[in-house]
């Protein structure tokens, strides 16, 4: 076999052969080489592996540098000698996307989780999931990174490597030999910004007029129901009367048992007085169109029995994202004078890991009414400046 100084200059100028394959072995690292057939042309590294000559392909020129395909001989080199033979199969992407899905279950992570960790590797990684983990390099990552990027926009393309990577690092576990890294490594993150667009405070009594324009009395609810809660709206959405605790009573509260995060992120928040008026509304107006529904805000689908398709556009105020009203709320709670930490709480964010005080601060529903009701109070007042606190949300005249 041929021998050369395998350099960027070499691999350029060698012409492919016009039949058959030729392997130029490189002088400078024993067991790495350059294998040009008809075609194409490949980085290759050679050496025994239990007594055996084990060839395994680095990757295709064009697709590998070839900096980083001497880089991967020289990391392959001492763990063939220890009897690794990186030719051995691991598992497919879909293979190993089921397995971490299972996992994401035992673990008790929230359904949608999963759901959108499935959708983003099986829709934006299809033609990846026959193959070999194992063949999924940090160079077509990397490149599929850029093409969804261009595609599907900054946060579509990050969303789809973070479900690849947590699959990868699940898959790591059980061949921890065979895939020796995370591809996503390899990747330049799209940088992401918190999307924080509040109803602004002269915009609340416009957006309130569309809200009660709509025909539907239960999409009508549960938009009011998410301002007020400040709660995600496939929490709102998914809400259980069986999830309500003493709504006649006078300490009436809501128990979220499977929020973003999963079961182990439930809370409960008290409920103002204003909501109680809204759930009292679902209650009394339910039964007829839904009667015996378990649900809050009820639907007739074939496989969902609540609300759902609630992304409905406001054209006259201008926000047709849900999470708006996420961020009006946590406004409302500053500008009605709400401690930061109680405002957390209320709406289930991470509490700041090194402040003292958050540790010791009580998170039961009923030390935080207060605080809820005068959130509530002020975002009435906003709604309806001139009528004075909203109470029984009477539906606009078109």
């Amino acid at each position: 076999m041929p021998s050369a100084h395998i350099t960027a200059d070499f691999v350029v100028k060698v012409p492919n052969n016009k039949s058959g394959q030729t392997i130029f072995w490189d002088t400078k690292l024993k067991g790495f080489g350059l294998l040009v057939g008809k075609e194409r042309k490949s980085f290759v590294f050679q050496r025994d592996v239990a007594g055996r000559a084990v060839r395994t392909t680095i990757g295709r020129v064009g697709d590998v540098q070839i900096g980083v395909a001497r880089a991967e001989a020289e990391r392959l080199k001492p763990r063939m000698r220890d009897g690794h033979n990186p030719n051995a199969g691991t598992e497919s992407l879909a293979e190993a996307l089921d397995a971490y899905i299972d996992r994401c279950a035992k673990k008790g992570r929230a359904a949608s989780t999963q759901a959108h960790y499935k959708f983003n590797v099986t829709q934006h990684l299809k033609t990846w999931l026959g193959l070999d983990l194992k063949n999924i390099t940090p160079q077509m990552v990397r490149r599929r990174h850029v093409d969804l990027t261009a595609q599907l926009g900054a946060f579509a393309a990050n969303a789809t490597m973070r479900a690849l990577r947590a699959v990868f690092r699940h898959a790591r576990k059980r061949y921890p030999l065979l895939l020796p890294i995370v591809p996503t490594d390899a990747i330049d993150w799209n940088p992401e910004h918190a999307r924080k667009d509040p109803i602004p405070d002269d915009m609340l009594r416009a957006w309130y007029a569309e809200v009660m324009r709509m025909q539907n009395p239960v999409r009508r609810d549960f938009h009011l129901l998410c301002l007020l809660t400040g709660m995600r709206k496939t929490s709102v959405a998914t809400i259980k009367w069986a999830d309500i605790t003493d709504l006649d009573g006078r300490k009436p509260v809501l128990h979220v048992p499977l929020p973003k995060g999963g079961s182990k992120k439930a809370f409960s928040i008290p409920l103002s007085t204003a909501m109680v008026v809204i759930l009292n509304r679902r209650r009394e107006e339910n039964q007829p169109l839904y009667p015996g529904s378990e649900y809050v805000f009820p639907a007739n689908g074939k496989k969902c029995f609540y609300l759902t398709a609630v992304r409905v556009p406001l054209t006259e105020v201008g926000q047709s994202r849900l999470h708006s009203l996420r961020h009006t709320f946590r406004t409302a709670a500053s500008d009605a004078g709400v401690d930061t930490l109680r405002a957390k709480l209320l709406m289930n964010h991470e509490l700041p890991q090194g402040d003292m005080s958050a540790r010791y601060l009580s998170a039961s529903a009923e030390a935080l009414r207060p605080d809820q009701q005068k959130i509530t109070d002020h975002l009435l007042a906003l709604l309806d400046p001139d009528g004075g606190k909203v109470v029984k949300f009477k539906r606009a005249t078109p």
